[in-house]
């Protein structure tokens, strides 16, 4: 499964001419939000999140189709519950293909869709071939709506949790208002009723708890974005500080070695003109040119010390101070006796 650039360029075109449209207003914002998710990273995320809830559906859909062979499972029930675990098996088996060989982002939009619609098929099932009040006790069923709403969160992509929501709340809505007249059938009746009593207060209750739901993906997706954001961020931010310490070094390295070579050449000039001095002192007083003769060797010394600090040091390859080490003891220079 592959993302291509291509994918990502059309999705970034179509969303530059739409972001000018939708930043007037409060719900624009909102939906701009919802679309501003179309990098590579964030296509790859959905690829992935696409194929993973490819695979938790058809887990679904095989288990379904075989819980039918339990025993306890109604027969009445079965002759719904049975074809549609049979379709839904193999439309996830479809999608699954679909998600590793042809995968688009609209790929996500269109099953998230389908994923709701065969709920709401498998209830009006219930309500038509089987009775109105299992459509409308029916927890098993309901429940697979939540599933949906938590699958549609792997696909990392608000737009397609507000479309898995808004379509529940739609057409679970729907079934309400279809069911509706059972209120007051029920209330006129005294059973039997083996699918429990309708009541509107737990159809209502149903429906907040889908909005409900329906918000809490939403955010999730959301917030997991700008979690995702923040650690880019923070990221950009230590490399940018990495960059500008390393800098910093630099600077100071170069400073540095200016000075030291500053130095070096003043050390140099100095002994430079001790020894030149050395003949003549030593001619007036041999005392006092070997007085100098000592200078020379301390200055020649702390040359030699400046230039190793310049250098770097250097890996000993004899046990203690080589002879050119500054630490090293520096012999006594005696000069000829003047003429």
């Amino acid at each position: 499964m592959i993302v291509g650039p291509a994918i990502a360029a059309s999705v970034s075109g179509e969303e530059a001419a739409s972001r000018p449209r939708l930043a007037g207003s409060l719900p624009g914002r909102l939906f701009a939000r919802l679309l501003d998710s179309v990098d590579a990273s964030v296509l790859e995320a959905g690829a992935k999140g696409e194929l993973l809830v490819a695979h938790a559906r058809l887990g679904v859909a095989l288990v379904l189709v075989l819980l039918q062979a339990l025993p306890t499972w109604p027969g009445r029930t079965r002759a719904v519950a049975l074809p549609a675990s049979l379709a839904a098996l193999a439309y996830a088996a479809a999608a699954q293909w679909a998600a590793r060989t042809r995968y688009r982002p609209s790929l996500a939009l269109a099953t998230a869709a389908i994923d709701v619609t065969l709920v709401s098929a498998i209830l009006v099932g219930y309500g038509v071939w089987v009775d109105p009040h299992l459509l409308a006790n029916s927890w098993a069923a309901f429940e697979l709506y939540f599933l949906t709403l938590a699958l549609a969160t792997l696909r990392f992509h608000g737009l397609v949790c507000a479309l898995t929501g808004a379509l529940a709340l739609l057409q679970y809505g729907s079934i309400v208002l279809w069911t509706l007249p059972l209120q007051a059938s029920d209330a006129q009746s005294v059973g039997p009723f083996p699918f429990g009593r309708y009541d509107l207060n737990v159809q209502l209750c149903r429906l907040v708890l889908l909005g409900a739901a329906t918000l809490v993906s939403l955010l999730a997706v959301l917030q997991a974005r700008a979690l995702r954001q923040h650690l880019i961020d923070s990221l950009a931010r230590r490399q940018a500080e990495e960059r500008a310490r390393e800098e910093r070094t630099r600077r100071e390295r170069e400073e540095l070695s200016r000075e030291l070579h500053d130095a070096v050449a003043q050390l140099l000039f100095g002994a430079t003109l001790v020894a030149q001095s050395v003949g003549p002192a030593y001619r007036r007083d041999p005392a006092e040119g070997e007085r100098q003769v000592e200078r020379l060797l301390d200055l020649s010394r702390r040359t030699l010390a400046e230039l190793r600090a310049l250098m770097g040091p250097t890996p000993a390859t004899t046990e203690g101070p080589p002879d050119d080490s500054p630490t090293a003891p520096i012999k006594a220079v005696r000069l000829p006796p003047a003429p």
